[in-house]
């Protein structure tokens, strides 16, 4: 079941964290595995693990990726996985991302490695 993290995001824990897992803070160097998906049609438009592409890392918290990513990586713990529900806010602003040019939710797969 889906929770709201802040207000444009919610989140689907998909993989607990193990026990004792680390939890995540702002400022911390993270490395995620990460699909995206078209809302509408759940079409995969990138992931970390198409073949060429690897993880991806991002200092969490510190404005280095979309807003949505930093909200919901905040809330995670090593380990984690978790489906997020980013609003166009959250994601890519009112004019959404150049290459589709127009906002909509974008859901993400997470996995804090």
């Amino acid at each position: 079941m889906a929770q709201l993290v802040v207000q444009g995001v919610m989140k689907q824990v998909l993989k607990e964290a193990p026990a004792g897992a680390r939890a995540v803070q702002r400022g911390d160097n993270v490395t995620v595995h990460c699909t995206g998906h078209l809302q509408s049609t759940m079409k995969k438009f990138w992931s970390t693990r198409d073949p060429g592409q690897r993880v991806f890392s991002f200092q969490v918290g510190m404005g280095k990726v979309i807003q949505g990513w930093d909200d919901g990586c905040l809330t995670m713990k090593v380990g984690e996985g978790a489906r997020f529900s980013l609003s166009a806010e959250k994601a890519y602003g009112s004019s959404g991302f150049p290459a589709w040019g127009y906002p909509f939710t974008v859901p993400y797969c997470i996995t804090i490695l």
